[in-house]
């Protein structure tokens, strides 16, 4: 089983990589083994042989990522199926075709804007997650959503 990544990780890696650093320095920046940054760039941690995907360009198969499908897992619900195939860099008919396998589901429910900028509102002001809730009639799953979805916007942004 491939050791645990975050995207970022596995993104910083890569881009490393194509920038010409050697897989013994990246290791060393990144505090990885050297392994696991030569299965990072060299596209071979994967979850199950079986899973494949094609690229965006069509060109050739790649094998799924632990990390992918832990991205998946962690922002369905969150992101739209759009946003999520293009953070991964694949098509959204193979993310789709993942979430099904992997049991996953990627409705997402809507949210009045208003409710959803008062929940983050409040959540940077102090309130958990179950108060926000509370008050504001919801699931504590739907506030941590929009919260984590908030957190996920600045991270890209920011």
């Amino acid at each position: 089983m491939a050791t645990k990544y975050s995207m970022e990780q596995v993104n910083k890696c890569r881009e490393l990589y194509q920038r010409g650093d050697s897989v013994t320095l990246i290791g060393a920046l990144m505090q990885m083994p050297v392994t696991t940054v030569s299965q990072i760039v060299n596209n071979t941690i994967r979850v199950d042989p079986a899973y494949t995907a094609k690229r965006s360009d069509n060109s050739s198969w790649r094998r799924w990522l632990s990390v992918e499908v832990d991205f998946i897992r962690e922002n369905a619900g969150i992101l739209r199926l759009d946003e999520i195939a293009a953070q991964l860099n694949r098509t959204s008919h193979a993310v789709r075709r993942m979430a099904l396998t992997e049991g996953i589901s990627l409705s997402t429910r809507s949210v009045d804007p208003h409710d959803a900028w008062l929940c983050q509102q409040l959540f940077k002001e102090g309130l958990k997650v179950g108060v926000i809730a509370e008050k504001m009639e919801m699931s504590r799953r739907t506030v941590s959503r929009i919260i984590q979805s908030e957190q996920i916007m600045e991270s890209q942004n920011g």
